[in-house]
């Protein structure tokens, strides 16, 4: 799943919980998906910010049991976060997390600055 927030307007088929399959192919693309996440070999589940191209924060956890399922954005909540990168100058070392309040999109934004307020 990629999405590019500015990049393009927002609709049910790029929720990370959608099951719209929309290659990721060309990363350069304003968003993608992988339908039928749970199918997917793996143990851990990484997401990641970019900015223009240049990364600005990723973390990595253990695959969360809920990612892709029906219509549940917690799936894309990390489990057992480790960071790997993060270049914010605020809330650095905070694990973003999907938003599901006030101007939040369920299963397109994510929050780093109010941990488990959903």
């Amino acid at each position: 799943w990629k999405h590019s927030y500015y990049q393009v307007t927002p609709n049910d088929n790029m929720r990370t919980f959608s099951t719209f399959d929309k290659p990721c192919i060309d990363l350069s693309d304003g968003w993608c998906n992988m339908a039928n996440k749970q199918q997917i070999e793996g143990h851990e589940q990484v997401t990641a910010a970019y900015h223009y191209g240049t990364v600005v924060y990723a973390y990595r956890g253990d695959r969360n049991p809920h990612l892709g399922k029906g219509s549940q954005w917690q799936g894309a909540i990390l489990n057992n976060p480790i960071k790997i990168t993060d270049h914010c100058s605020s809330d650095n070392g905070v694990a973003p997390e999907p938003e599901n309040g006030n101007h939040a999109i369920p299963g397109i934004t994510f929050d780093k600055a109010n941990p488990g307020d959903y």
